[in-house]
């Protein structure tokens, strides 16, 4: 029998994925975004333009996504 915790880890996506706004498209193939905590990486894409939404996962823009309204609520 295999160790469980392997067998837990396979099941787990091996990418992580984000959502962010492009705020720089550079002329080498890459795109700054912004992350929703503030911080901004890197990434591999120039696909979506500059103030749109982007989908990434692992490090490069997968495609563009709706901007959508968030709302915050304690409870």
């Amino acid at each position: 029998m295999a160790n469980v915790w392997t067998r837990f880890q396979r099941l787990l996506p091996n990418n992580t994925q984000q959502i962010g706004v492009v705020e720089t498209v550079h002329l080498d193939g890459t795109t700054t975004i912004e992350l929703p905590d503030g911080s901004k990486i890197r990434v591999t894409g120039e696909t979506v333009q500059a103030g749109n939404s982007a989908l990434i996962e692992g490090n490069r823009i997968v495609s563009e996504v709706p901007t959508l309204p968030t709302f915050d609520a304690e409870v």
